[in-house]
């Protein structure tokens, strides 16, 4: 064989060898580390969503856990009173939490009914919305004993908080179907079970949460119970439907029910139908207090999680190809150009070719024919072998930076060196990420932890709660102050923000702990009822105190206690650092589990008000009752004085009516009866009166207004008034009339008519 027929022949077969083994562990490597990753990706998704509906489940475990408390001074209550209170504050808990469908209680008679001493027989009082309205209903259940099988006797038995397997339910007076569930929590005095709180809450909501759930394109994700049950599925028709149903090959080949109960973190691959390949992973939902947690799953197609290795590999194959073609004609060159192979160069290449590069081994040649070029070649061969080595090296000593320089920009070799170091940059950065990202969950988890456990405490002392919750905050957020602001409405005409607890404050801001909705940024927080980040704190707004001095913090947030729609109050923290955007979503969210935890505070509080108001009417209400009864006999006795009086006042009106004119006014001086004697008095039969008053009438008009106002001042304080006036006729003549002006009482003494007898004096 010729020399160049065997320099095409090794150089071209080494160089395909290296290539194929490259591009072999290249691929293998890339396919492992996407499918990792891909799967890593996953679950971290299913956990980040099982943490999220976790919290908003766990906010309506809270809400029951209030009402539960709120009932725990239920022995100081009779039965009635009782039940009305539950009532209130089912119907209040409803009207609270628009999302909730139904609230409910039942108490044990046995607790509630004196001489009932039964281990059985409750009373069931439950608020529902029908119609757009909120509805109740009350029955008495299990007189004759507990339904062994139930659902009750079951909770009765275990004591335990619980979220009932999901059901369908369907509510009187509609014919659409429902699924929901129910957290019902025991109400326990000591030991003894007296009780049972709940609340029925619709899945469909978490629907669109879930469907939300795309970390890879053509995924999918599904909520389910801890009994195997779908909560949510991208298929409708699977809601509600046992998972041994859908897929019974699964359940009998992974045992995913069995799984599902134990609360375990797992994932499998299985082909469905039309042949897919799908790898599911499932992360547990812990729910309050209860040991039966549900599950979220996300399953994604393997073909979706090998998509962008496979086409690596494809453009490694084809980058390698253009190599091995470019390689072909520069050996096809150098073997033209190679006439007289030498002993020296045919030992060099060989070295080279069992990858010996040792740069002792340089030729030296001192013509400038084609030898020269060639020893030059190899030479230059020698260096560049050698930093490839170098690079090598440092690239596994992990030494990311380390340089490479093309010889050309054919250097396929040192091309694929260079995307080699890229995609391990590339690696390396994404590892960093996903720790960054891992440390960020981390903090999160810990602080939901910690404050849930916070929040847990039960307390009716409003100022420390506060200032538990604030100075933990500021711990924990790393901040330098903060306050805690809540909504006084006591006045609903001018409510009021007051800082019920600060940490660190100075003593300026202290002295400021009213604000009005609107003032301030405390004040649009509350208006706006959205989180509020400053990094450009305004001047003289706030200042951090410390042992060197006073400085303006660098940051500033202020976060609505926010309940559904309604706002509470508003937390203000303020610190030297910036904050991140997940810390900023951690307080928000914390901030709405607080809110809650408020809101139940303040309904403790406001319920033991009440129920001491409720003792205080109480005692009023009898002891007025009784003032009531002695008021109402001395009422009687003098109404019958006052009738009898009456009587006898009509009788003697009667019986002048015919000889003297009578006019009554009432106390203002309006007319309001008259007789026929006294019109033709004054010649005015035709004339109404009614209605008038006496100086607007024929009667008076050369009479003054300030003697007519005399007459009716000595008639007001009680006085009769006789009074001998002359009196103008329509036919201008004047007629000399005695009048006497006498005020008519009531029964409590007070001036109700005044009464004008009169007649023409025919006596000077």
């Amino acid at each position: 064989m010729k020399i160049r027929s065997k320099i095409l022949f090794y150089i071209l077969a080494t160089a395909t060898v290296a290539f194929v083994i490259s591009i072999g562990y290249i691929s293998i490597a890339s396919r492992q580390m996407a499918r990792t990753n891909s799967e890593k990706i996953a679950t971290e998704a299913a956990f980040r969503t099982a943490a999220n509906i976790e919290s908003i489940l766990n906010t309506y475990v809270g809400v029951v856990r209030g009402i539960t408390t709120s009932f725990q001074f239920y022995s100081k209550l009779d039965s009635a009173t009782l039940m009305d209170y539950c009532g209130r504050t089912l119907e209040q808990s409803l009207k609270e939490n628009q999302t909730f469908l139904a609230t409910w209680v039942s108490w044990e008679l046995s607790a509630i009914k004196p001489g009932w001493f039964k281990p059985y027989g409750r009373d069931r009082l439950e608020y529902f919305r029908k119609g757009g309205k909120i509805a109740y209903s009350i029955g008495r259940l299990n007189t004759d004993g507990d339904v062994l099988n139930s659902l009750y006797y079951s909770l009765k038995v275990s004591k335990l908080e619980t979220v009932v397997e999901p059901y369908v339910y369907i509510y009187e007076g509609t014919n659409k179907q429902i699924l929901e569930t129910s957290i019902a929590i025991p109400i326990i005095e000591k030991t003894k079970y007296i009780g049972l709180v709940g609340v029925d809450i619709p899945l469909e909501n978490f629907q669109k949460i879930v469907n939300e759930i795309r970390p890879f394109k053509s995924s999918i994700a599904f909520l389910i119970s801890n009994g195997g049950v779908f909560i949510t599925h991208p298929d409708a028709a699977n809601i509600g439907e046992p998972f041994e149903v859908i897929y019974p090959d699964i359940q009998e080949k992974h045992n995913v029910k069995e799984k599902l109960k134990s609360g375990a973190q797992f994932s499998y691959i299985e082909t469905i139908a039309g042949g897919e390949e799908m790898f599911t992973t499932y992360a547990p939902i812990y729910l309050g207090r209860d040991r039966n947690p549900w599950s979220i799953a996300i399953s994604v197609p393997l073909s979706t999680i090998m998509e962008t290795a496979d086409r690596n590999f494809v453009i490694s194959i084809l980058v390698g190809i253009l190599g091995l073609l470019l390689l072909s004609v520069v050996v096809l060159y150098l073997a033209e150009n190679i006439t007289n192979p030498l002993k020296r160069t045919i030992e060099i290449l060989k070295a080279l070719d069992i990858g010996l590069i040792d740069k002792s081994n340089k030729l030296t040649v001192k013509t400038k024919d084609e030898m020269a070029e060639m020893a030059e070649s190899v030479n230059r061969l020698i260096d560049t072998l050698n930093g490839t080595a170098d690079f090598a090296t440092e690239i596994g000593k992990g030494n990311l930076d380390a340089n490479f320089e093309l010889l050309s920009e054919h250097d396929v070799l040192g091309k694929a060196l260079l995307e080699m170091k890229s995609s391990l940059v590339l690696a390396k950065n994404a590892e960093l990420e996903r720790k960054a990202l891992d440390e960020k969950q981390n903090w999160a988890t810990q602080g939901y932890a910690e404050f849930s456990d916070l929040l847990r405490i039960s307390t009716n002392d409003m100022k420390e709660f506060s200032y538990s919750i604030i100075s933990n905050l500021v711990k924990f957020t790393k901040a330098n102050q903060g306050g805690i602001f809540l909504l006084d409405d006591t006045n609903p005409y001018a409510p009021v923000l007051e800082l019920m607890a600060a940490y660190a404050y100075e003593r300026k801001r202290l002295l400021n702990k009213q604000i009005q909705p609107g003032d301030g940024l405390v004040g649009r927080c509350y208006e706006e009822g959205q989180l509020i980040y400053i990094k450009e704190v305004p001047e003289n707004y706030i200042q951090i105190s410390g042992g060197l001095g006073e400085a303006k913090p660098r940051s500033l947030i202020l976060v609505p206690l926010k309940i559904n729609t309604d706002i509470i109050g508003v937390i203000e923290l303020a610190s030297f650092k910036n904050y991140e955007q997940y810390q900023l979503d951690f307080i928000w969210k914390v901030a709405e589990s607080i809110a809650a935890t408020i809101s139940g505070v303040k309904t403790n509080m406001r319920t033991a008000k009440l129920l001491r108001e409720s003792n205080f009417v109480t005692d009023e209400l009898a002891t007025k009752d009784e003032q009531m009864r002695q008021n109402l006999e001395e009422m009687q006795a003098t109404q019958e004085e006052f009738k009898r009086r009456e009587t006898a006042y009509n009788s003697f009106l009667n019986s002048i009516s015919d000889v003297f004119g009578l006019l009554e006014t009432d106390p203002q001086g309006i007319i309001i009866k008259i007789n026929n004697t006294y019109l033709s008095l004054f010649q005015s039969e035709s004339y109404n009166p009614i209605g008038k008053y006496l100086s607007e009438t024929v009667f008076y008009l050369n009479y003054s207004n300030e003697e007519l106002a005399a007459i009716q001042m000595d008639c007001l304080e009680g006085n009769s008034r006789a009074v001998t006036r002359t009196a103008l006729l329509p036919n201008d003549i004047e007629i000399n009339i005695l009048e006497q002006y006498i005020p008519i009482k009531d029964a409590n003494g007070i001036v109700e008519k005044i009464i004008c007898i009169c007649q023409e004096n025919n006596f000077n």
